[in-house]
């Protein structure tokens, strides 16, 4: 469950589970934008304020003021903030010129820790760590971790910061501008910034991932998760401890892909051999369709000689009985082997009637 508060300059959020709620942020508004949703919860387990401005401190330090006056619910388990006790304490009697009115966030700051103190609670401070701080785990029910991506300790920025801290430097929260140029305040630049990653026990349940950036630049961000490669729920949109969990291979698993190779190889064989043997069919039933096509081809071809013939033959009936109408002799031609009638020879019809005339 997430339950977001409009607090004016300032928001705050709510994050809870079944047996575990977080408070972040608590509003610009001295009357805490969040009072009238909590006070009817039994306990905060953990509050993470994630600056020291006025976006973020007026929610909370009402709320604790209240506590500290009487018993109030909802009770307080962790305080997650990166500000602490100053060492040079401001004067007892502070400031008498000083103009009501005005609000001061180191003496906001002070109080605020004080307040803690007097209601048995050490401020926790939250610095760049590739390690998890685990909220929340309970066996059957699952792990509500949170990954700080920033600020870093070792940084200029936070050493500058708990230096004009500890000094109470009324620049510490001075306007960001300077002349043509803008900078970052350096309380936003310390920003705290916590990735929640809410892990459910059962394996099938999606994995939840809330970004609290508070007031970080957007630079830290990405350079923060780009030092956060190794953790694998962050490399997919959507995951759960099955899909991420890694493969375990066992004897029989080895066994059953070989067998499955072997099934595979022998499969491939049978498909080979069925494709042999119906190339084969198709081969013989192609040079049939081959050869039926050649007798039709030659029957076809005998068909239209036929026809041919008797064409000629018709002809030949209508020339013979042209000839015989018009009274023409048709001459006959010469058989094979058969010789011609000779002739009488000239010299022969010459001699005959000579000899006709001496008889």
């Amino acid at each position: 469950m997430i339950e977001q508060f409009i607090g004016g300059q300032g928001d705050a959020a709510l994050f809870g589970i079944n047996g575990f709620n977080m408070l972040l942020d608590g509003g610009y508004s001295r009357k805490a934008c969040f009072w009238d949703f909590v006070r009817h919860l039994d306990r905060l387990d953990a509050v993470l304020m994630s600056r020291l401005n006025n976006s973020s401190i007026s929610g909370i330090g009402s709320v604790l003021k209240r506590k500290k006056q009487g018993a109030v619910y909802p009770q307080i388990g962790h305080f997650f903030c990166n500000i602490q006790e100053r060492k040079s304490l401001l004067s007892p009697d502070g400031d008498k010129d000083k103009d009501p009115l005005i609000i001061s966030l180191l003496e906001e700051g002070q109080n605020l820790v004080q307040d803690l103190r007097q209601l048995n609670l050490s401020p926790q401070t939250c610095y760049k760590d590739n390690d998890p701080v685990i909220l929340y785990h309970k066996v059957g029910h699952g792990t509500l971790n949170m990954y700080v991506l920033s600020p870093d300790k070792n940084s200029r920025e936070v050493k500058d910061f708990l230096q004009k801290w500890n000094q109470s430097d009324p620049k510490l929260f001075a306007s960001g501008k300077s002349g043509k140029e803008f900078s970052f305040p350096l309380q936003n630049l310390v920003s705290i910034c916590a990735l929640l990653v809410w892990q459910p026990a059962n394996p099938n349940d999606t994995i939840t991932r809330i970004l609290y950036p508070g007031s970080t630049p957007q630079k830290k961000i990405l350079e923060a998760f780009d030092k956060l490669k190794s953790v694998e729920c962050i490399k997919h949109p959507v995951c759960s401890e099955k899909s991420l969990a890694p493969v375990k291979k066992t004897k029989q698993d080895v066994i059953d892909k070989l067998s499955s190779k072997d099934k595979i190889i022998s499969d491939k064989k049978t498909e080979n051999k069925i494709i042999q043997e119906e190339s084969m069919k198709n081969g013989d039933i192609i040079s049939e369709v081959k050869e039926s096509k050649v007798k039709k081809s030659d029957s076809v071809e005998s068909e239209k000689e036929k026809k041919v013939k008797k064409e000629d033959e018709g002809k030949k009936i209508e020339d013979v009985g042209k000839i015989v109408e018009n009274g023409e002799k048709i001459k006959q031609k010469p058989r094979i082997g058969e010789s011609k009638p000779k002739g009488r020879s000239e010299s022969q019809q010459r001699k005959r009637p000579i000899q006709e005339r001496k008889g």
